[in-house]
């Protein structure tokens, strides 16, 4: 989440002894009001950011001219600074899941080790722009007789992609 763009405001009514309470406490912690609205805003946008259903939005489907086992996946992010750390885009490993198969485009590509495994790379995605794009596949049966579900991978997914956000979101951050 950038700061550097603060043109919207928030406002609300608040009976005057509460106004004149407010300021005075920010005045005794050494702030301003506004700042201190600013990071009450903030910090309840971090706490409670998981409740947004579309944070993370995994889109599975088949083109006509697919096989049955085969199907493309896009991922958006609302926020695309969520798979951002330094200025760098965060790389996810690609879930493990049963007699499937996920693998990325080639510009969504990147490697993923496991802490622990440093010798066990794994296949692993990278957002560009907030969005990743891949295939996935039924892996060694038929569609048909896949017993992970489409909705199981989607499910995998957006867990994934959630731990990591909320491991290195720019969201863990002070407020400007």
């Amino acid at each position: 989440m950038h700061h550097d763009d603060l043109s919207e405001y928030l406002r609300t009514r608040v009976s005057k002894p509460m106004k004149n309470d407010f300021d005075e406490i920010c005045r005794e912690l050494g702030k301003t009001p506004t700042e201190q609205l600013r990071e009450l805003i903030f910090a309840f946008v971090k706490r409670e950011y998981g409740r947004l259903s579309d944070r993370i939005n995994v889109h599975i489907f088949k083109p006509a001219d697919y096989e049955p086992e085969a199907w493309r996946v896009t991922i958006k992010l609302r926020n695309p600074d969520d798979m951002i750390w330094k200025g760098a885009p965060i790389p996810f490993g690609l879930p493990a899941l049963e007699k499937r198969r996920i693998q990325s485009d080639p510009e969504y590509h990147a490697i993923f080790f496991y802490l622990g495994t440093p010798n066990k790379p794994i296949e692993g995605g990278r957002f560009v722009r907030g969005e990743w794009r891949g295939h996935l596949y039924s892996n060694g049966c038929f569609e048909a007789e896949n017993p992970t579900s489409i909705a199981d991978v989607r499910a995998a997914l957006v867990s994934t992609i959630e731990k990591v956000i909320d491991q290195f979101s720019p969201r863990h951050d002070k407020p400007a």
